[in-house]
C-alpha cells in the first residue's frame, strides 16, 4: 500500500523529468546531425507524458521521431522504427496532408514498410492506403502502390491459407 501510494506520487515527476532531459537536450542541439543521439533524445521525450509537450513544439517533435525511426529502419531496426514513427504520427496536426504535405507521405511509408517488416500487414496495408488516397500525383504514390501490390498479395495469400483449414 505504501509503495503505491510512492509510486502514484513520483511517477508523474519522473516522467517530468525524462521530459525536460530530452527537451534540454534537443534545444542544445537543434539544427545539427544528431547521429545516432537522435535515439536518446526521442527517448526522453517520448518518456515523458504527451500531454506535457506543447502544441506549438509538436510538429518538431514528430519531425524528431521521424528522424530517429528513419535512422531504426536504416539499423533494420523495424520494430523501433514503428514506435517512433507512431508517435511522430499522433503528434502531427489534424490537417497534416495539407500542412505538411512531404513529411506525411515520408511517415506513412516509412510506417509502412517498418509494419510490412514485422508482420503487421493490416498496418502497413492502411498506410499505404492513406497513401494512395491522399498522395497528390502519381509519382508521390509510386513507391506506395509497389508495396500494396506486396502486402496485398500477402495478405489475400494468407486468405486463402486460412481458408483451406
Amino acid at each position: 500500500h505504501v509503495l503505491n501510494e510512492l509510486d502514484v506520487m513520483f511517477v508523474p515527476r519522473r516522467l517530468q523529468f525524462h521530459y525536460d532531459l530530452g527537451v534540454l537536450l534537443y534545444s542544445c542541439s537543434k539544427g545539427q546531425d544528431l547521429g545516432s543521439a537522435v535515439f536518446h533524445v526521442a527517448d526522453q521525450i517520448n518518456h515523458g507524458i504527451l500531454s506535457m509537450i506543447p502544441p506549438e513544439m509538436h510538429v518538431e517533435i514528430a519531425m524528431l521521431n521521424l528522424s530517429a525511426g528513419s535512422r531504426a529502419m536504416d539499423c533494420s531496426d523495424y520494430e523501433t522504427a514503428c514506435s517512433y514513427l507512431n508517435h511522430a504520427l499522433t503528434l502531427l496536426p489534424g490537417d497534416h496532408w495539407s500542412s505538411h504535405y512531404e513529411s506525411s507521405l515520408q511517415l506513412y511509408f516509412l510506417r509502412a514498410k517498418a509494419s510490412y517488416s514485422c508482420g503487421d500487414t493490416q498496418k502497413a496495408y492502411d498506410s499505404l492506403k492513406k497513401i494512395l488516397e491522399k498522395g497528390r500525383c502519381i509519382e508521390d504514390k509510386l513507391d506506395a502502390y509497389y508495396l500494396y501490390v506486396s502486402v496485398s498479395r500477402e495478405i489475400s495469400c494468407l486468405t486463402s491459407h486460412w481458408l483451406i483449414f
